[in-house]
């Protein structure tokens, strides 16, 4: 179903964590997006918009994402049919763990662990019984193969920041590690190459598990004809597997932000000066010569989930309020 500009239609905007269903852990998930899929469906409305759902560090603003083209591994659903290698003794234990934690608010700092020790659980069952998820295995190969271009860099800075303590902050990272072709010589014969090999299988095989869910997402939204619309962020985190990877495309030096707001402010720095985001300016010339490759591959990852997409502070495309330093 395509919406063309002469139609007018009802939508809707839900943040996925937002969401609750019967069985969760805490915390909105795709199974609870799909019954809002359902909702807009029995209520004629065409539209379901929702916010990033790039995968967030430790502030959890899905507007500071540690990767443009990574899920966010809290936003997944737990169900063993949708995670391969997963038990229901291992989800019956997760939910018996999550019961005490506060309804009122999202703890995400303890529900982001209880979903990762049950994706580590999945990973390494996955891997210890081939025989039993021989086609599991096939799949999750060919997802590997498939979106190489993205996942290498990613499932490697993932990796690293699991050995840096859980910091994306790839700039204080030891000097051989803070690009990614050094990075790549270091991992095949640094003295925790089996330890990284392993990590960068788990964060892989945790975004096959993501786009599963994602695209099953997508699907169920189509048979009902409601489109969903998701949402890209003009800057990227400077902290993020993007900028690693990619930093001839960025500048460093500048941070973006918004300018001086006389009425509307929070303090005086920002009545004075304006906001400072932190995020790298674009250099433009370096994505024109590429074509705009990083941009087109990033469009191409969020079609891959959703009909539709919106541009946060999509102004930045013809001007930026910036800082010559990145904020505290």
């Amino acid at each position: 179903m395509g919406i063309n500009a002469d139609q007018k239609v009802a939508g809707v905007l839900i943040p996925v964590f937002a969401l609750r269903r019967e069985g969760d852990l805490k915390i909105g998930d795709t199974l609870a997006f799909k019954d809002a899929v359902d909702f807009c469906s029995r209520n004629k409305i065409a539209v379901l918009q929702t916010l990033p759902i790039n995968e967030t560090s430790g502030d959890n603003s899905p507007y500071n994402a540690i990767s443009s083209m990574a899920v966010e591994p809290v936003l997944l659903s737990m169900e063993p049919n949708m995670v391969p290698g997963l038990t229901s003794q291992d989800l019956q234990k997760a939910r018996e763990s999550v019961v005490k934690l506060n309804d009122s608010i999202i703890d995400y700092r303890s529900i982001k662990v209880v979903k990762l020790n049950l994706l580590i659980s999945a990973h390494k069952r996955l891997r210890s019984s081939s025989s039993e998820f021989k086609n599991e295995l096939k799949e999750f190969e060919a997802f590997k193969a498939e979106n190489a271009s993205w996942l290498e860099p990613y499932s490697l800075f993932r990796a690293l920041m699991e050995l840096n303590g859980g910091s994306p902050v790839w700039t204080e990272w030891s000097e051989d590690i803070r690009s990614y072709e050094s990075a790549r010589k270091w991992s095949k014969s640094c003295a925790e190459r089996e330890k990284c090999v392993e990590l960068q299988d788990l964060y892989s095989y945790i975004q096959w598990v993501g786009d599963t869910q994602w695209r099953a997402v997508k699907e169920h939204a189509d048979k009902l004809n409601v489109r969903i619309m998701g949402d890209i962020p003009f800057g990227v985190s400077r902290y993020s597997s993007d900028v690693w990877h990619n930093q001839e495309l960025f500048d460093l030096e500048l941070s973006g932000g918004a300018p001086p707001e006389p009425v509307f402010h929070g303090d005086e720095f920002t009545k004075r000066w304006g906001q400072n985001w932190g995020i790298p300016l674009y250099r433009w010339d370096v994505h024109r010569k590429e074509d705009f490759q990083w941009w087109r591959r990033r469009i191409s990852r969020l079609m891959d989930h959703f009909h539709d997409f919106r541009i946060d502070h999509v102004l930045g495309f013809f001007r930026v309020y910036a800082f010559p330093w990145t904020p505290d």
